[in-house]
């Protein structure tokens, strides 16, 4: 009975508290999820239809007496990505399960929320690792989520569609500060000049300046927050709220993500994200699903211990990388 109410515990503490101690902890997860963009859907692979061309050279100027031309053009295409994997073991042991039966001085921790709280910062960190990993060119099958470097990085295969400078499927890079596509390693300056010279490169995609948020370090944030404050235009952002180091630049959310402030290559990290455009994919099936803990003793050669895993489904995807802007270089 006292393993069965350890486990029944442990797993509704962990999922009571997925909303509040992990999508909120995370600054893109916790835009998303104030944006709806969040979803719980299933299928066989993720894709939609997307915009990958203008109509503008289609269009005609005409006099009187001019005959009217016609044509047509392909302006849809479909990406492709796949589930991505992953899954947090909690184990206990036996020294674990009798000490924390009873109450009071005979309880030495309390293992259930020591335990759920371990995994929940397990399955956190573990999203901020494969949401910032560096831009990797087999990012559609590789295990990891897919990560923001992954859509804005220049060149790199993503969602099944090759991506080369300006010669194919330009509709498809992440958007570009001097229109070369090449420029996403190309070192910049922590500064608003720059900040604005980055936003104006994807204000043709964008609807309002509310809909996009830029990240950073810690250092950059820290360098563009002196020179806010000189000007006296200094506002806090909407992730304020749940702890963030978070202001505004011309209507524009910047906040300081934690994560990044741990690795010299990521402290350098600057991205600018159309939040409509982005969506974090969880499959229903596996939810965030915490399985029975199964003693592991029943086995030959097993330990007299409980295993329970934490299994999730999903993926983090953009579905136009055009909208949003990755810098791997700003210091």
């Amino acid at each position: 009975m006292a393993e069965t109410n350890l486990s029944a515990t442990t797993r509704d503490l962990f999922l009571s508290s997925v909303h509040k101690a992990l999508f909120l902890r995370i600054a893109l997860l916790a835009r998303l999820v104030d944006a709806n963009q969040v979803s719980w859907e299933g299928g066989e692979n993720i894709k939609a239809p997307v915009d990958m061309a203008e109509m503008d050279d289609l269009a005609q100027a005409y006099t009187v007496n001019e005959t009217l031309n016609s044509g047509s053009k392909t302006l849809l295409q479909t990406p492709k990505f796949g589930w991505k994997y992953v899954q947090v073991p909690m184990k206990y042991t036996v020294e674990e399960l009798v000490a924390n039966t009873g109450s009071g001085e005979t309880q030495i921790v309390n293992f259930v929320e020591y335990l759920a709280k371990k995994g929940m910062r397990g399955a956190r960190l573990k999203l901020l690792e494969m949401m910032y990993a560096a831009g990797s060119s087999t990012c559609d099958t590789d295990a990891e989520f897919q990560s923001v470097p992954d859509a804005l990085t220049h060149d790199i295969t993503y969602g099944n569609k090759e991506r080369a400078d300006t010669t194919t499927n330009k509709w498809w890079q992440g958007a570009s500060g001097d229109g070369t596509y090449t420029d996403w390693d190309t070192a910049i300056a922590p500064t608003i000049n720059n900040f604005r010279m980055l936003a104006d490169a994807i204000a043709l995609y964008t609807e309002m300046p509310g809909d996009l948020l830029a990240i950073t370090s810690h250092t950059n944030f820290r360098r563009l927050k002196s020179q806010v404050e000189a000007q006296r235009i200094y506002n806090p952002g909407r992730l304020a709220k749940y702890g963030f180091n978070s202001m505004e630049i011309d209507g524009i959310e910047v906040v300081a993500e934690p994560y990044l402030e741990q690795d010299s290559d990521r402290k350098k990290y600057f991205m600018l994200i159309n939040i409509p455009d982005w969506e974090f994919r969880v499959h229903p099936s596996r939810a965030f699903k915490v399985t029975d803990f199964k003693w592991q003793g029943d086995v030959p050669n097993g330990l007299d211990e409980f295993l329970g895993r934490v299994m999730l489904a999903g993926n983090l995807v953009c579905w136009r990388p055009s909208a949003s802007l990755f810098r791997s270089n700003m210091s």
